[in-house]
């Protein structure tokens, strides 16, 4: 601008400067991070057809496992799970990482598929999320919530008593988590103070497990560095 005295349209006032919604409305509209009506309307379009075809997917059904979330406290978008059971009489285990299938909802090209590669993460203030996607995707459809059927890409480990991977299978899934959990609650659980026996007894083994496999990775890494 060259003239001292600019000539210009107000075409929105936002609030006053200084007041913290307002200036988080004003990144927002800055940086361009604003979700558009257009991509709503795309979702409703995709999980209309979501729900016409939701068994048509060869998915392996995991229901019946023993499903559970730990997350910092006061998460919303829940992305990962895991599940961990005995495998007979071999003393083995079977671990399941559970991962929400954000293509069940997000097709490929789509104006969805497109809007999240451009912003590439999702953005973290001091005391907001803009997620990558929508809010009704991020912390509805694929947030896997306790009590509710989630459909996800799952890896499922077996493990030998000695903590040793012994084979894996990655396949698309359906759960339905038992627990929502948070770090604390978690600890609390191991300090004794849960009165659930079925769920300490499934965190107590899924923790014997991954202790048992994070021996054997330090051993490997105490090998190669010893080499």
């Amino acid at each position: 601008i060259t003239n001292k005295y600019p000539i210009g349209t107000c075409i929105e006032n936002i609030g006053r400067i200084g007041d913290r919604n307002v200036e988080f409305d004003y990144i927002l509209q800055k940086y361009g991070l604003k979700y558009s009506e257009r991509l709503y309307r795309e979702y409703k379009l995709s999980t209309d057809e979501t729900s016409k075809d939701d068994f048509n997917d060869i998915r392996i059904d995991f229901r019946d496992k023993y499903v559970v979330s730990i997350d910092p406290n006061g998460c919303r978008d829940i992305d990962d799970a895991l599940h961990c059971c005995k495998t007979g009489d071999d003393g083995g285990y079977e671990i399941g990482v559970h991962i929400a299938d954000v293509t069940k909802y997000v097709t490929e090209n789509s104006i969805l598929d497109k809007e999240a590669s451009k912003r590439l993460s999702s953005v973290y203030m001091r005391d907001k999320q803009i997620s990558m996607l929508p809010p009704c995707i991020t912390f509805d459809e694929c947030s896997l919530h306790a009590g509710k059927d989630k459909y996800t890409m799952s890896v499922i480990y077996k493990v030998s008593k000695e903590g040793k991977i012994t084979g894996y299978n990655v396949c698309k899934g359906l759960i339905n988590s038992k627990h929502s959990l948070d770090y604390e609650t978690v600890q609390t659980i191991f300090d004794g103070t849960t009165e659930n026996t079925e769920l300490r007894e499934n965190l107590y083994l899924l923790n014997s497990a991954v202790c048992k496999l994070n021996i054997n990775e330090c051993h490997l890494i105490d090998n190669i560095e010893g080499k």
